[in-house]
């Protein structure tokens, strides 16, 4: 019986290889690619002294990078701290302390709000950068995508187990200091399986997120994405589109409609704006599935 979504994520991988995971910028993932770069993350990571058990912190924008640095930190063993990116120094010293991160993977807005702490950050090593730094940084940096560069492992690496740590989430800190939670593999594997089953969704489903991933909610549907593997009416297989927020304004709508969206999962904000104003329902409603748009939080356009 399967352990962890890493497990069930690599095993689609080997069956269906060139199977559709990710869309992002133009560019399709497929789940055999995507397994490629997570495991020479991974690989990366260790050879670098990163042991079982060790914090990596995640201060970073929606991207497959994201996705990579998410499932690569449990290939190697890793656990992942999900770290808000609107988060400044005062938060980002008292969680990355707190959870103990040893790598810090950021891009370079979140590698300037670090500079200034490394005295406050003592386990902190060195950082993984998805772009260039602007500003000094007090740690040894590694560019993403030379870490990527290398082959991938020849032996598999060892799968986590249910009973140990995978992600620590912390609390917004509304009433106090932000605490983490710490959730166990076998615990994010049940959260995908009952919102898969809640949902009903399969592989002809296409999510469309515009929600940040570093909470914990929209994990869980990047692991349903994932890993979903049930039979389909027609050919395409579960993936999500998930926006690009540097590329140039054009409408929201358009977004939807060159996703192919089943599902949107947004705010309420986005709905009143730019998708309001250009009728998204008359844009995307030839689908095979009827199209739905789930809105957090309370206040509902």
């Amino acid at each position: 019986m399967e352990t962890s979504l890493l497990e069930i994520f690599l095993a689609r991988a080997r069956q269906s290889p060139d199977g559709p995971v990710l869309d992002f910028e133009q560019r399709r993932w497929s789940a055999g690619a995507l397994a490629h770069s997570l495991s020479v993350f991974a690989q990366g990571l260790s050879r670098r002294g990163l042991r079982p058990g060790e914090r990596v912190a995640l201060f970073l924008d929606n991207s497959p990078a994201f996705v990579i640095a998410y499932l690569g930190t449990w290939a190697a063993g890793g656990v992942v701290v999900l770290v808000n990116t609107q988060y400044r120094q005062v938060e980002l010293s008292h969680i990355l302390a707190d959870a103990e991160a040893r790598v810090c993977v950021t891009g370079a807005d979140g590698a300037a709000e670090l500079a200034p702490l490394r005295a406050a950050l003592p386990t902190l090593e060195w950082l993984v950068t998805v772009e260039p730094p602007r500003v000094p940084v007090p740690w040894p940096t590694l560019d993403f995508d030379t870490l990527l560069t290398g082959e991938a492992p020849a032996a598999a690496p060892p799968l986590p187990q249910g009973d140990q740590l995978a992600v620590l989430g912390y609390t917004s800190g509304t009433t106090g200091r932000s605490k983490g939670a710490m959730l166990l593999h076998r615990n994010l594997l049940a959260n995908v399986r009952a919102v898969t089953e809640a949902w009903r969704w399969t592989q002809a489903d296409r999510l469309l997120l515009a929600l940040p991933l570093v909470a914990l909610y929209e994990l869980a549907l990047i692991g349903i994405w994932l890993t979903e593997r049930r039979r389909a009416p027609h050919e395409h297989r579960a993936r999500t589109h998930l926006p690009d927020r540097h590329a140039e304004p054009r409408p929201d709508a358009v977004t939807l409609a060159d996703a192919g969206a089943h599902v949107v999962l947004t705010t309420a904000e986005w709905v009143r704006g730019p998708l309001k104003e250009h009728h998204w329902r008359t844009l995307v409603h030839a689908r095979a599935i009827e199209n739905t748009l789930y809105v957090a939080g309370a206040d509902h356009p």
